[in-house]
């Protein structure tokens, strides 16, 4: 069964990846 994508909120994001927030917008834009 697949998982359908989720939308998270980017504060989200922020706390589970430990990512900043640029490079997070840049892999948006890559499509990764």
């Amino acid at each position: 069964m697949l998982v359908p994508d989720r939308i998270v909120r980017l504060r989200t994001v922020l706390a589970r990846t430990s990512l900043s927030r640029s490079t997070i917008y840049r892999k948006i834009a890559e499509g990764t």
